[in-house]
């Protein structure tokens, strides 16, 4: 792969803009792209979590940030006004099923109007756009054998796909219609990692019921899904703008996964981090909507388009993850140490030939 020095050159002082700044993925590829020089705005609805990566990172002092709800298409034309970005990735949304199904009308009116306003107000062919989906786009009848590409059908059968299969598709109808900007749009799988604390997740539930002795509770044991580090998201993210920028296609889409084989259960995990822990966890079953058993995904196009071989495997994925958690709970003084001897390393062996 190409240098390190290469790839920070390209980024110093790049106008990139996050939405969704302040949340899990938002916040990570802030602190990363501040590593790299470039000059980051951010827009969210609020400052995210208190122990997030935003907040104890400090981050609202090292960017320009602006606390605003998109889907006011008032507050974002007025924003947008006289402003260009080289680069914009787009994460704000309402990221989780279960809230979907408590208020669908929320998710599904928050997720299209906040992008649809978002992607009207870009006015930069050059901008290269960047937009997070999900996993769950595509049209999933339960199969273990199915790993689904980019160019299988998609479908929404809940509130929180739908939301965004219509995301995904608008993107596309909009820069093939208008040429206002060029756009990839990215299928991530669930990305676990230190730093989420989201709501009914299941690696912030269960690091409180190691370190904390919550009650956890599995909505799904059996549930096998794409695991993926934030490391290896965030890097992915940032290798393919610095490898496609300069590509003219108006339109891409990329699946972010791990390899083929990798995906794990969610009872698989619970045993995994006993083992690691030592510590007996106790969970009890709670049903609260029904949920794939199987979502995998073909992650061959991004790897050849950026001739990448993955350098984690799942169990160095849930080890990171166990020892960043680990530090904060034990030994939170020295997480920031922790957290950017883990991401030198990552970025080491990312970019290792």
């Amino acid at each position: 792969m190409v240098k390190v020095t290469r790839i920070k050159k390209f980024f110093k002082k790049k106008k990139i803009l996050i939405t969704g700044n302040t949340g899990f993925i938002g916040s990570w590829l802030t602190l990363i792209f501040l590593n790299y020089g470039a000059n980051v705005t951010g827009i969210s609805r609020d400052l995210g979590s208190k122990n997030g990566i935003f907040n104890i990172f400090k981050l609202k002092n090292k960017i320009k940030f602006y606390k605003f709800d998109l889907t006011d298409e008032f507050k974002t034309n007025k924003f947008f006004k006289n402003k260009k970005y080289d680069i914009i990735i787009h994460l704000a949304a309402e990221a989780l099923i279960i809230d979907g199904h408590l208020k669908p009308s929320k998710i599904i009116k928050n997720n299209i109007l906040s992008t649809l306003n978002l992607i009207q107000n870009i006015n930069n062919s050059k901008t290269y756009f960047i937009n997070f989906t999900t996993d769950k786009v595509y049209f999933n009848n339960n199969s273990s054998k199915n790993y689904f590409k980019e160019d299988n059908y998609l479908y929404g059968d809940d509130p929180y796909s739908y939301s965004k299969v219509c995301v995904d598709m608008m993107t596309k109808m909009w820069v093939n219609n208008f040429l206002n900007f060029r756009c990839v749009n990215i299928r991530c799988g669930n990305v676990i990692g230190g730093g989420d604390w989201s709501h009914k997740r299941i690696i912030p539930d269960l690091m409180e019921s190691i370190f904390k002795k919550k009650k956890l509770v599995l909505r799904s044991p059996k549930s096998t899904r794409p695991w993926v580090h934030i490391y290896e998201v965030c890097f992915i993210v940032l290798y393919l703008i610095y490898k496609n920028y300069g590509n003219k296609k108006i339109y891409e889409d990329f699946n972010i996964s791990p390899n083929k084989n990798e995906e794990k259960n969610v009872l698989w995990i619970v045993n995994f981090y006993q083992k690691l822990s030592k510590i007996k966890i106790n969970f009890s079953k709670k049903l609260e909507f029904k949920e794939k058993i199987n979502l995998k995904l073909n992650n061959s196009k991004i790897k050849k388009n950026l001739t990448l071989k993955y350098k984690f495997n799942f169990r160095d994925r849930f080890l990171m993850t166990y020892y960043w958690y680990k530090f904060f709970y034990k030994t939170k003084k020295k997480l920031i140490d922790k957290t950017y001897d883990d991401l030198a390393y990552f970025e080491n062996i990312f970019f290792k030939k």
